[in-house]
């Protein structure tokens, strides 16, 4: 069993250089843990921002978490139709600057239709940002390396989310 443990932890060793020397591997890595950490944790104070700020309920909530998913389904719709990871990388910053520009605007936003088509811009960037990194990623690693670097991945977009909850929720309640 230490052979085995050894053996993992090698591995896990070897991915993480592979990572860190990287450099086009590291930064997407690092831009989805960032945009992960600070983006994500609108979801957490949705339920708030329906009842407190839009003076809604359930329906509310609903209807902005259905913003959400058009918009994200819009943008999986369009990496989609692409016939080439050619340009991604473009896309990639600027669907990243249109998660965070649309975040920003929705936090300025009073009332629900407007807050709805925000929210389906923001979801629309959010997911073209995952997805085309996703791509790109995939694409570019090696593929003896490429579960490896994957779940580095899925550790800098799952494994950053609650900390990004943790951190707005604690804001938030301080604001």
């Amino acid at each position: 069993q230490e052979a085995a443990e050894m053996h993992l932890l090698e591995e896990l060793h070897h991915g993480w250089k592979y990572v860190f020397h990287s450099i086009p591997i590291r930064s997407a890595l690092l831009l989805v843990a960032i945009v992960s950490t600070a983006g994500t944790p609108y979801t957490v104070l949705m339920p708030a921002i329906a009842a407190q700020v839009l003076h809604g309920g359930p329906n509310t909530l609903g209807l902005l978490m259905t913003g959400t998913g058009v918009g994200a389904l819009s943008g999986a719709l369009y990496l989609a139709q692409r016939e080439s990871v050619v340009g991604l990388g473009r896309i990639i910053m600027w669907a990243s600057a249109v998660f965070g520009i649309g975040l920003v605007v929705f936090s300025l936003t009073t009332s629900l239709w407007p807050a709805f088509l925000v929210l389906a811009v923001a979801g629309c960037g959010f997911m073209i940002q995952l997805a085309a990194t996703n791509t790109i990623l995939q694409t570019i690693v090696e593929e003896r390396l490429r579960g490896r670097v994957m779940s580095f991945y899925t550790m800098a977009f799952f494994g950053t989310v609650p900390i990004g909850s943790l951190l707005g929720g604690i804001m938030a309640d301080h604001y």
